[in-house]
């Protein structure tokens, strides 16, 4: 299999492992060059449009794995499902909302310095989603502490 079909296999939701030379998943992870480092998490939870949320790292390895993010990041999208960008994949938790807080903060620092109109957008966009996706992940973790 060719790197992107083992992405389009993980974005699938089919219950099967597929790999490359490079890339592969379990059922609810996908990595790049090896264990340790996943690119995306499936997660059990939903958004207010009934898309699964899936976790996607923003960490960096190499050109490569730049490459794969790309790919999985494509085809999570073309399946429909709600990408949250976090620094770790493995922390489904409240640890989550802390790195989206932090990346919220860093864009509404870089927007504020920004000197090209483009750049400030960009940073300003940044900063909502980060918002957006905090306050979704707020209101799930604390509707799933209620329901249990």
């Amino acid at each position: 299999m060719t790197n992107k079909q083992v992405a389009e296999c993980f974005a699938s939701n089919r219950e099967h492992t597929c790999h490359s030379l490079h890339v592969f998943n379990d059922v609810h992870t996908i990595f790049s060059y090896g264990s340790h480092f996943p690119i995306a998490k499936k997660t059990s939870l939903f958004d207010d449009d009934g898309k699964r949320i899936v976790f996607f790292t923003t960490r960096d390895y190499s050109v490569t794995t730049s490459s794969h993010k790309s790919d999985v990041r494509w085809a999570l999208h073309q399946n429909g499902f709600r990408i949250v960008e976090v620094h770790n994949v493995e922390a489904i938790n409240r640890q989550a909302i802390d790195d989206l807080t932090a990346q919220q903060n860093e864009a509404q620092g870089k927007a504020e310095r920004a000197r090209k109109q483009w750049s400030k957008e960009s940073w300003q966009v940044k900063f909502r989603q980060c918002k957006d996706d905090a306050s979704l992940l707020t209101r799930l973790f604390d509707n799933q502490a209620l329901s249990a």
